[in-house]
């Protein structure tokens, strides 16, 4: 092996831990520290430890200062144990030497000639070097974006490493997928593409070459949501989060540990899933009627502004008590008043939502409904 050879090694197994390491060193603790602030503002607090089925009760000798003091305590504990979950030390350090470990591989596979006609009896197509080698190049342009957003999550590591199975799939297919003179530069590009338009390429290749009806491009619902376009989409999908209604749902203090969207942003997200869960395609002409998500609609709950329901209420195809129902449920929605409140804090203007009233109890002919809350 030539001193050249041995740079490139060295060169490329190193550049993943170093890359990590000074990650977690200078900029895991500045998130750490925006979202605590966040989250520990007055109100947001309070219904994100409610969402956590947290004890909030006052109890009968204890002060203002102290009850606020002990919400605190909770919030800080429920906090690091989120935390500890994405960034223990533990748990970077495994994914980053799983990581760190294929990507030597990979390297050290292409630098070597011959290093796979001599580990196997099967020969290794160029069509393979070069899908392995889009795959590194998207795992370190992938690292170095993640660190530069600081959005380098321990999940990273996996979706490299599926990169790569990816990458070698795609050499086997390439004569299906293309010509043999741009083979082995088409393999390159597609293992160098986002997951999701590379298996639509790949879809549609095999589709057209054995002959099968063509099918309707899929559109993930998440587009529904105004801001969210596929470059996002591929971001939530890594993180798990593929319909609307994991959106309207998800834990945002969690969302936001996985992600780097501006918090504002997400939360904005999460106001137009919940209301879309409910009104579906409807919520897209509620926009120029001034309700973008289901906190707007929350409020009409009692409102007396009758031409505003009826209009409302057109528009989501349903009658003005039924939508009066709709907003009521919006308004005893947990998720909803959480949504609200860290609004709340990007807007100190934002009207408050009112207090949340206790539920009548239940009478003697009443029967509880068999469809749980979707936010428990």
């Amino acid at each position: 092996m030539s001193p050249f050879q041995i740079a490139i090694i060295v060169l490329g197994s190193l550049i993943i831990p170093l890359l990590s390491y000074s990650y977690v060193r200078f900029r895991v603790e500045a998130r750490r520290q925006q979202l605590i602030g966040l989250f520990s503002r007055d109100g947001i607090l309070e219904v994100y430890l409610q969402g956590k089925r947290q004890d909030l009760r006052k109890a009968a000798a204890e002060t203002e200062e102290a009850h606020r003091q002990r919400l605190r305590e909770k919030f800080d504990q429920v906090f690091e144990n989120e935390f500890g979950q994405e960034y223990s030390k533990r748990y970077y350090t495994f994914t980053c030497v799983l990581g760190s470990l294929f990507s030597s591989a990979i390297v050290l596979f292409l630098v070597t000639d011959g290093l796979g006609e001599s580990l196997t009896d099967v020969p290794i197509s160029a069509s393979i070097r070069f899908a392995l080698l889009g795959g590194f190049f998207w795992s370190i342009w992938y690292l170095v974006r993640s660190y530069a957003a600081t959005d380098l999550a321990p999940v990273a590591f996996y979706w490299m490493i599926f990169r790569y199975v990816l990458a070698i799939c795609i050499g086997l297919l390439t004569p299906m997928l293309f010509v043999d003179t741009i083979a082995s530069f088409g393999s390159f590009v597609l293992a160098s593409l986002p997951i999701t338009e590379t298996m639509r390429f790949v879809r549609g290749r095999l589709e057209k070459n054995f002959g099968g009806s063509a099918t309707a491009e899929w559109q993930p619902s998440l587009e529904k949501i105004q801001g969210i376009d596929r470059e996002v989409i591929d971001k939530l999908t890594e993180v798990g989060i593929t319909t609307i209604q994991g959106l309207a749902y998800v834990d945002p203090l969690a969302l936001l540990f996985r992600t780097n969207f501006p918090p504002k942003v997400v939360i904005d997200w999460m106001d137009q899933a919940l209301l879309y869960c409910y009104v579906g395609d409807a919520s897209v002409a509620l926009r120029v009627r001034g309700i973008r998500g289901a906190t707007e609609l929350a409020l009409l709950q009692d409102s007396q502004e009758q031409d505003l329901l009826e209009a409302v209420a057109e528009c989501v195809q349903t009658s003005v008590p039924e939508l009066s129902n709709l907003a009521g449920n919006f308004y005893f929605d947990n998720q909803v008043r959480l949504v609200w409140e860290i609004w709340g804090g990007f807007e100190e203007a934002r009207r408050p939502l009112p207090d949340k009233p206790e539920p009548p109890a239940p009478g003697p002919h009443d029967v509880p409904s068999p469809h749980p809350d979707p936010a428990s």
